[in-house]
């Protein structure tokens, strides 16, 4: 259910921590960022470590690198 918080918010009550103090690494822009900071959590973007992406993935990295270069203005 990436990137709605619910999940986020859930593994925060389960280790019963304040979201605000729990830092969420992800690769993904559109998913693993984006619902931590929509959970209140901090996100930490990190380069993809596989280079082969399953369907679903390689779509989201074509809008990430989108984001990337137009809105971001960075390279990626």
């Amino acid at each position: 259910m990436k990137p709605l918080p619910f999940s986020y918010k859930k593994i925060c009550r389960k280790i019963k921590a304040d979201p605000s103090r729990v830092a969420v690494m992800g690769d993904q822009l559109l998913t693993d960022i984006l619902g931590a900071n929509l959970s209140g959590c901090y996100g930490i973007y990190c380069r993809q470590l596989q280079e082969k992406d399953s369907f679903t993935t390689s779509i989201n990295r074509n809008f990430e690198r989108f984001i990337w270069r137009h809105i971001l203005h960075e390279e990626m």
